[in-house]
């Protein structure tokens, strides 16, 4: 259910429905189908019948956990139907409200770099298609995922890392896309060392779409 945001007021972080107009879904799906013209289903089923993402372990990826949950995915079932021909491919895909699904790669790393345990609790910003905390599910005891898209300002995007490091324990970490005054983001590991301490640690340069 949607809450209404007074300006000015801050409000706890909460889970709302995703909202975008069927003039900006008709668009992507036409954009999508062009793409789909030449391709057909064939692609698919020959690379989900190999081992998926072969590049990951050249790439850095070492977890064997990490390396058999994002493979044991079907991705073709979390994009559209006109991009599933490229759902083995290492790279971003586009889906409904202009968001993206992140490339496997980006997804297998921020997952191992949580040296994850499987009596953890996982808060997940952004849901998008659910394929990162489809792969977190196999590897924790819980994943909670929010998916907020709308019109909100400027103040209200730099709150949002602030409120959830109030809300990580002791111990806890999470990752997450920070960008720079240089204009450049990159993936930053947070470990809450005691209450008014925390560790933070630049890890790879990325390019995510904005959340809000």
């Amino acid at each position: 259910m949607e809450k209404e945001r007074k300006a000015g007021k801050k409000e706890p972080l909460t889970a709302v429905q995703v909202v975008c107009s069927q003039e900006d879904i008709d668009r992507t799906r036409q954009d999508r189908r062009i793409l789909m013209n030449f391709i057909g289903g064939e692609r698919i089923r020959e690379i989900a019948m190999k081992s998926p993402y072969p590049q990951l372990e050249s790439q850095g990826i070492t977890d064997q956990k990490v390396l058999r949950a994002i493979r044991s995915l079907p991705r073709e079932l979390f994009v559209p139907t006109e991009y599933q021909a490229f759902a083995y491919e290492n790279r971003p895909l586009s889906i409904d409200c202009g968001q993206t699904i992140s490339q496997p790669f980006i997804v297998a790393y921020m997952t191992e770099q949580l040296r994850l345990k499987p009596t953890d609790k996982v808060l997940e910003i952004g849901t998008g298609s659910g394929f990162q905390a489809a792969v977190l599910a196999q590897l924790v005891q819980e994943v909670y995922t929010i998916e907020v898209y709308s019109e909100l300002s400027h103040q209200a995007q730099q709150e949002i890392p602030s409120l959830l490091l109030e809300q990580l324990k002791i111990g806890g970490k999470m990752i997450l896309p920070l960008e720079l005054e240089t204009g450049e983001q990159f993936l930053v590991l947070v470990k809450k060392l005691e209450e008014n301490k925390v560790e933070q640690q630049k890890l790879i340069p990325v390019r995510f779409v904005p959340l809000l």
